[in-house]
């Protein structure tokens, strides 16, 4: 009896102690994206300068694809991308290649969509097979297979302040690979249209820095909202 309890409770412990692997899809944050590269090393060049900045500040981003880069899709989700931050030492293969200084280039931030819309029951947010529900069974299947503590999970809402009808419920769950901060999120993100409320399951693997930058630029202000609160403040201003 005495050695099953001490099991358990080192179960409870690793647990408590652990945390989520630091990638989603097998690309891995804070690594270099030349590592993700198909071709020959060196025979693929990852300018900085050619990344998109749309939206950003301090930070580009590319759509990426298996068969175009190192990565596992998964069929659930569609519309992957990669954040990226040009850092202070020269890539040398690629300086060498160009005859031009070219700088490293890390990833500092993944994401993924769902393919599936979901359509709302406006009348029960957390219904049965809509974002909320489905994201309880993902991160429930997640936390069993990489020991995430679901009890470290916090939420956060958002509201876009520049187009009035988005918002965000978002649970993440803060941790450190290496000594570096990284926060990995699963966020509904919803649209209020004039016929109905549409969603979809986000999921992201960031740096604090950049989540910062990418919800600011979005228009997305923190609120103390709830969703159904903020579903109803966007229902009455509907159509103003």
């Amino acid at each position: 009896m005495t050695k099953k309890i001490i099991i358990i409770l080192l179960l409870l412990i690793s647990k408590s102690l652990a945390a989520p692997k630091p990638s989603l899809f097998d690309i891995k944050i804070y690594d270099n994206v030349d590592n993700y590269s198909l071709a020959e090393k060196g025979q693929e060049i990852f300018d900085y300068s050619n990344f998109l900045k749309e939206k950003l500040i301090n930070y580009a981003w590319m759509e990426v694809e298996a068969g175009y880069f190192k990565m596992t899709e998964n069929e659930n989700f569609n519309k992957y991308a990669v954040y990226l931050e040009e850092q202070d030492t020269i890539n040398e293969i690629a300086s060498e290649a160009l005859n031009r200084e070219i700088m490293d280039v890390k990833i500092v931030g993944i994401e993924a969509y769902s393919t599936r819309t979901f359509v709302e029951d406006e009348n029960d947010i957390e219904a049965e097979y809509r974002c909320i529900s489905v994201r309880q069974e993902f991160i429930k299947i997640y936390s069993n297979v990489y020991q995430l503590n679901t009890l470290k999970l916090r939420s956060e809402n958002y509201i876009n302040e520049l187009t009035k009808n988005q918002f965000i419920d978002s649970l993440f769950y803060n941790f450190k690979f290496k000594n570096k901060p990284i926060s990995i999120e699963f966020a509904c993100k919803y649209e209020l249209n004039q016929s109905m409320l549409k969603s979809k399951l986000w999921i992201y693997m960031v740096t604090p820095e950049l989540k910062k930058e990418r919800f600011n630029t979005l228009g997305f202000s923190l609120t103390n909202l709830s969703t159904v609160e903020i579903y109803n403040k966007l229902t009455l201003l509907k159509g103003f």
